[in-house]
Formats: C-alpha cells, sequence, structure tokens
C-alpha cells in the first residue's frame, strides 16, 4: 500500500511539476526581454511592416503597449499611432474584447505556475521521504510521470509541425467560448503584426525550454534511480519485497 501511495504521489507531484514549468516557460519567451527583441526579430522575419503599412518603432510602440496590458499593468488597451502615414489608433473594440480574455488566461498562467510548481516539489519530495528503503521507490513514479508529460507533448509538437493550423484553433476552441478570436487581416491590424507563423515560432522556443529542463528533470531522476539500486544491492538498506 505504502508503495502505490508513493508511486502515486510522485506521479502526481511529476506532472504538477511540470504544468508550471510548462507556464514558467512561456512567460520566460513572451515576458522575459522588457524591449521584446525576440518579437521584434519575428516581425522582420514575416515582414509585418509591410503588411502594416508602419515603422518598426511604432510597431514595438504598440507591442510594448499590448504588453504591458496583458500583464496588468493598462486599464485599458490602446496605442494611437502613425499607420499608412496617418495617425489613428491600432486596436478596434473586437481586438480589446479578445486581448481582455486573453489577458485573464495569462495572468491566470502567472499566477497558477508557483503554485503548480511548490504543489510539485512538495509531492515529489513527500514521495521520496515516504518511500526511501523501498525497492520500488518515488523514482518509479517520477519516470511515469514525465514519461506521461513527455508522451502527450511530443505528440502535440508532432502534430504541430505536422498541421499546426489545425492544433492552433482547437487550442482557441478549447479556450475561448466566442469567436472573437477570428480576425479579418483587411479589417484588424492586430492579426496582420501577429501572423500564425509568429505563434508557432513562440511554441517551438518553449518547446526548446521545456525540453532542456525536461531533460536535466529525467538524468537527475535516473541517477538516483541507479543510487538507490546500488545502496540496495550493497545491502545499505533493506528492501521490501
Amino acid at each position: 500500500m505504502r508503495e502505490k501511495i508513493t508511486f502515486w504521489m510522485a506521479v502526481m507531484g511529476t506532472i504538477s511539476f511540470f504544468i508550471g514549468i510548462l507556464f514558467l516557460s512561456f512567460e520566460v519567451t513572451v515576458f522575459s526581454d522588457s524591449e521584446y527583441g525576440f518579437l521584434k526579430k519575428e516581425y522582420q522575419k514575416y515582414n509585418v511592416q509591410d503588411d502594416l503599412e508602419m515603422e518598426m518603432p511604432d510597431i514595438m510602440f504598440v507591442t510594448k503597449e499590448m504588453m504591458s496590458y496583458l500583464k496588468g499593468e493598462r486599464e485599458e488597451l490602446s496605442a494611437v499611432t502613425m499607420i499608412g502615414g496617418i495617425e489613428k489608433e491600432f486596436f478596434n473594440e473586437q481586438d480589446r474584447f479578445h486581448m481582455e480574455e486573453v489577458q485573464k488566461l495569462m495572468l491566470g498562467v502567472h499566477d497558477s505556475q508557483y503554485l503548480f510548481l511548490a504543489a510539485g516539489v512538495f509531492l515529489m519530495a513527500a514521495a521520496g521521504l515516504l518511500g526511501y528503503g523501498q525497492k520500488k521507490n518515488s523514482a518509479n513514479g517520477m519516470l511515469a510521470g514525465i514519461g506521461l508529460f513527455l508522451a502527450i507533448t511530443i505528440a502535440g509538437i508532432i502534430f504541430g509541425a505536422l498541421n499546426f493550423e489545425t492544433l492552433f484553433r482547437w487550442f482557441h476552441l478549447l479556450l475561448f467560448d466566442n469567436d472573437k478570436w477570428l480576425f479579418d487581416p483587411a479589417t484588424d491590424y492586430m492579426i496582420r503584426m501577429l501572423p500564425e507563423g509568429l505563434f508557432m515560432d513562440i511554441a517551438f522556443r518553449i518547446g526548446l525550454i521545456f525540453a532542456a529542463v525536461a531533460v536535466v528533470f529525467l538524468v537527475l531522476v535516473l541517477s538516483w534511480k541507479i543510487i538507490v539500486r546500488r545502496r540496495e544491492d550493497s545491502g545499505i538498506y533493506s528492501s521490501e519485497k
């Protein structure tokens, strides 16, 4: 019974920890650079200056205002700038409606990431203490947890690489109960500034950060499992059958 409890505590702790890591990877990717150099490179890559008829300094001004709003530092989403040689408001009412929903999601991610990380560390530590000295120790549960999470992640990456547009659509259908995320490039500046390829690159960068942490975690758990097995084999502590 104790082995089962230890195993599932480790599984749930690992999953919770990696949900926190996924959220943290997103925040690092999107918000870590106050000058948003990554987004500037993306704008240049997808040539949004021509699509928007805007200069890069004006695009970056809009970007900083938008990101400040998403971080909860602005009460209203607004940016008056030069577009096609005319000074006008960049965001329309549909932009504001959708970005208000996005802001709630992002603030929720920010607030919950540390809870997931703390809960994960607590459960894994508790499983390690409870399972100490057992042949089926908590390392098995951690390996199962990371294996499950990585399987889902890898499946998502493969599917996204093959058909990102469908994955992007499913993501929005899951998170939003309306169609306000569907924009018309002919009338909406924001979708011209944020093309689908940009989101694909963001997802790829999040995946790289997540994968790096997962590999380090996997190496640590495997090393721990090897040490435990060697101690059991050498009789340093007795094992439960």
